[in-house]
């Protein structure tokens, strides 16, 4: 299989084949002279919610325990439809699905290595606060995490701001992390992405509470 694993975010479908190299020797060897006149090879794919760890190996024809066909994967490699069917054959919801592929040359079957395709699960927003919520006039206010953000990855933060309203107009905090100072010389309102990132790929959480800090001219 050339395709490395990878994740995608919760609700979302698989976006990317699984790719694996032609076989060679079996029944169908380019080195016979009768080649052209032998079955092509077979392609079977396999996925699995629960056996990631217990592929099949070596040269039987049956798939290892928990592994089961998935209809209609018959190809070289696996469309993104092909795993998504084979995601939705495996009844019960799971966080990590592994696929594998058998090839059958007559009577001689192989298997390839594995191949997981793992959905994350939805990260957590957490909770801000801020240490000013009235300012005369511009100044800088101190945003901070009382509530850490979750996720099965790599977590990190996008901060926003806006100057219109609590439910809209938020545009990105430059160079935002886990706290961050910020000159406002407005009213302004904030909230905080959490960011989970799995095998490169970042999920989104939903935005945090709205924190404010209104500016007296007067």
């Amino acid at each position: 299989i050339t395709t490395a694993s990878y994740a995608i975010c919760n609700g979302t479908n698989p976006n990317t084949a699984i790719n694996a190299e032609a076989s060679t020797g079996g029944a169908n060897n380019a080195s016979l002279p009768c080649t052209a006149s032998l079955p092509a090879y077979q392609y079977q794919w396999y996925v699995t919610k629960t056996a990631c760890a217990g592929p099949q190996t070596g040269t039987i024809s049956t798939a290892a325990s928990g592994w089961g066909a998935i209809t209609g994967a018959t190809n070289q490699n696996m469309s993104t439809t092909d795993i998504l069917s084979g995601i939705n054959q495996v009844t019960t919801t799971a966080t990590t699905y592994c696929f594998q592929r058998r090839t059958q040359s007559s009577n001689c079957y192989a298997w390839t290595g594995t191949v997981s395709v793992s959905i994350q699960t939805v990260p957590t927003a957490g909770a801000i606060d801020i240490n000013n919520i009235v300012l005369c006039g511009s100044g800088s206010v101190n945003l901070t995490n009382t509530t850490a953000g979750t996720g099965d990855g790599t977590i990190s933060y996008r901060w926003e701001a806006s100057t219109t309203s609590a439910a809209s107009g938020f545009n990105p905090i430059t160079g935002s992390s886990a706290t961050n100072s910020y000159t406002v010389t407005q009213t302004t309102w904030f909230r905080r992405i959490t960011i989970s990132t799995v095998l490169s790929t970042p999920c989104e959480s939903v935005p945090s509470n709205v924190v404010v800090v209104y500016t007296n001219d007067g």
